[in-house]
């Protein structure tokens, strides 16, 4: 048990007692110790994210605390009592709400993943969000040609005639071949509906296990990094092998665009020039 000393004359007190025992005056208890805030720190430069209610003693896995704020970087504050959960719940599904709105605004959540340096993940999303779109895009050339193809006679007739009418034999013809159309794209409506579906699911999917994934990240370039330098792994290290990359989320984010606009104006766009060029022409030709 701890002495409290008095302050007027000197006697030892239990720190239990509210006065001193010979002279009866009050007893100052010294507050207890609070845990220093958490601030790991590289050099003169600190990231500033501080954690009053922990301290740098505890780990996430093996890995200390002060040494996963090295390696978060910015918001550690924000991920760092979320790893410290999933190390003790050894639960690590939780809502990720920048990867949500990459995904069900842009459909790029791989953007986020590209941010925080993991290149590897991050490129596995790329090419799997860069598949279901090429899928998608076959599916609707295929959609939007038949379409086309079996439209254009019937528009080509409705430009070469004087009053811009089909006559009624033509009007019932294109109505039956409409109604026989929607057979004709069935499977590729399927498909692409199942294109949809997968897609919805990995965006559900990542934005939940998003933090878990950076933490199993975190652990293991850590403990890589730790077998190849047995002295420690410097704080210098940490924030290289970790911390924010934003030139490579919007370079992938750029290409991303770059790509799918590509993939786009080959197939879909491709046969929409072709199209309106003939009814053009076809038009230019009548008036001529």
């Amino acid at each position: 048990m701890g002495k409290i000393i008095c302050s007027k004359c000197g006697t030892e007190n239990s720190e239990e007692y509210n006065f001193c025992v010979v002279c009866g005056d009050p007893l100052v208890k010294p507050e207890p110790k609070q845990p220093e805030p958490c601030t790991a720190s590289v050099g003169a430069d600190t990231y500033g994210e501080q954690f009053s209610s922990q301290s740098c003693d505890g780990s996430i896995g093996n890995m200390p605390i002060a040494a996963a704020v090295d390696f978060v970087g910015k918001n550690s504050s924000y991920y760092i009592p979320k790893f410290k959960k999933f190390d003790v719940s050894h639960s690590s599904s939780s809502w990720n709400w920048p990867v949500a709105l990459f995904s069900f605004l842009l459909g790029m959540p791989f953007i986020w993943f590209f941010y925080r340096k993991m290149y590897k993940l991050g490129s596995i999303i790329l090419a799997a969000y860069s598949l279901l779109f090429v899928v998608d895009t076959v599916c609707g050339l295929q959609i939007v040609s038949t379409f086309f193809e079996l439209l254009k006679p019937y528009v080509l007739q409705s430009l070469q005639s004087p009053t811009g009418a089909l006559p009624y034999e033509l009007e019932q013809q294109l109505s039956n071949s409409m109604l026989s159309l929607s057979s004709q794209m069935a499977i590729p409506s399927a498909i692409s509906n199942i294109v949809s579906v997968v897609s919805l699911g990995l965006n559900i999917y990542l934005s939940i296990a998003a933090n878990g994934l950076y933490m199993k990240h975190m652990l293991k370039t850590f403990n890589n990094a730790a077998v190849k330098n047995p002295d420690g792994v410097s704080p210098y290290l940490l924030r290289s092998l970790g911390g924010t990359s934003t030139g490579a989320a919007v370079g992938v984010a750029i290409g991303f665009v770059i790509l799918t606009a590509i993939i786009f104006m080959a197939t879909i766009g491709a046969c929409l020039i072709d199209f309106f060029s003939e009814l053009i022409e076809a038009a230019m030709a009548t008036n001529y």
